[in-house]
């Protein structure tokens, strides 16, 4: 029997049978309803190696929710071939496919390597600046995880129902740095106490990223920090330190700037950063050494913090 491969399909052309192997599946939603599925998304790829995103709509993804498999190859006919969506594609192409409830679908079992296991749409650093709020195509990413952050609930704009939110610093082989903040369920995905728990780094790849602010990292050369986008400008850098406390009533949440940070915790900026730790996701000696320890602080609401109605009081000073 013979195939279309997916380089072949066309607008306005009756589409015919293809047979590909799905290399990834997600399900396209809001953050602040999960629940609400806007469609049903993957992505195939042919014998050649050819990849193509392919889409079920929500309405009718119900069907195919436990028939589609990754990694499985199937016989896919009575299908659309449809332009590319305006925003929020994991390809730089054209076309698309669209599966409805008439579409026609058999799982072929032989082997399969001939197809990509994977397919990756990864941008190097110094392409980021370029991708800023650019929607159509979605950005691919892969870093060594240098910090994880708790699950909080913010309040996006626009939304009624505050979300999950979790933020995630990566670093490449040149140790320039990016934060990934995941929302929903997919800031809930993240195993964190097993990533931690690693005595190894741990390499995590993320897709369909937006790129909404890009600064390129200071770079630490011969004891000082030069700023790469301000003339080699020696910067000023802030630390800032969120800390719990607990007394015998209860416990709140405190932020520490500049100099309150590093009278705290009895160190510099520059200091931590130098310090070379076996895990980067191990809290540095200095910081560590707070925990458990007695302190008498003098803190307050900031004007900020009132207006957006946040409880986190800001350290104005510290004593042992």
């Amino acid at each position: 029997m013979d195939y279309q491969y997916l380089t072949d399909l066309q607008l306005f052309k009756p589409p015919a049978t293809i047979k590909v192997k799905i290399l990834r599946i997600w399900k396209s939603t809001t953050p602040d309803n999960p629940e609400n599925r806007l469609s049903l998304d993957f992505l195939i790829a042919d014998a050649k190696k050819n990849v193509m995103q392919a889409m079920v709509r929500g309405f009718d993804a119900p069907l195919f929710r436990l028939i589609l498999k990754e990694g499985s190859i199937y016989l896919i006919d009575k299908y659309r071939v449809m332009k590319s969506k305006h925003n929020f594609n994991v390809l730089p192409e054209d076309l698309m496919i669209v599966l409805s409830r008439m579409s026609k679908l058999k799982e072929v079992v032989e082997d399969s390597s001939q197809y990509p296991d994977y397919y990756f749409n990864f941008v190097h650093f110094k392409d980021l600046p370029h991708k800023i709020y650019k929607k159509k195509v979605l950005t691919d990413f892969v870093g060594m995880v240098t910090t994880i952050t708790p699950v909080t609930k913010v309040q996006l704009n626009n939304r009624d129902i505050p979300v999950q939110k979790r933020d995630i610093y990566i670093q490449n082989a040149s140790c320039e740095s990016l934060k990934v903040v995941l929302y929903g369920d997919i800031a809930l995905s993240v195993e964190e106490q097993e990533i931690l728990q690693r005595n190894t780094n741990v390499v995590l790849v993320f897709t369909k990223l937006m790129i909404k602010t890009y600064m390129p990292g200071l770079r630490f050369c011969a004891g000082k920090f030069l700023c790469p986008i301000h003339d080699e400008k020696t910067p000023v850098l802030t630390m800032i330190q969120e800390l719990t406390i607990e007394d015998l009533i209860g416990k709140i949440q405190l932020l520490a700037f500049g100099q309150q940070t590093e009278k705290l915790i009895g160190a510099t900026i520059g200091e931590l950063a130098v310090i070379k730790t076996i895990n980067k996701m191990v809290l540095p000696p200095p910081v560590k050494a707070l925990i458990n320890t007695r302190r008498t602080f003098k803190v307050g609401l900031t004007g900020k913090a009132i207006e957006a109605g946040l409880t986190i009081f800001k350290i104005f000073d510290s004593t042992n």
